[in-house]
C-alpha cells in the first residue's frame, strides 16, 4: 500500500481517468472510490495499479 498527497485530487482523478485503466488492464488495475471525504475531513481516492499495489491518494485540508 502506498500513500500519495498531492495538492489537487480532481486532477488526479481525471489522469486516472484518462488512462482508462480496466480497458488497459483488466482486473490488474482499476478505481475502488472516487474522491470523496473522510472521517479526518481530507479527500481521499483508491486505485490499485497493475502490478496489485493499492494506492491511497490524498488531498489535505
Amino acid at each position: 500500500m502506498l500513500c500519495l498527497y498531492v495538492d489537487s485530487i480532481d486532477h488526479w482523478f481525471e489522469k486516472v481517468v484518462n488512462m482508462d485503466l480496466e480497458k488497459n488492464y483488466g482486473e490488474l488495475a482499476k478505481v475502488f472510490s472516487e474522491p470523496h471525504a473522510d472521517e479526518y475531513g481530507s479527500l481521499i481516492m483508491n486505485i490499485t495499479d497493475p502490478s496489485g499495489v493499492l494506492w491511497h491518494i490524498y488531498q489535505g485540508t
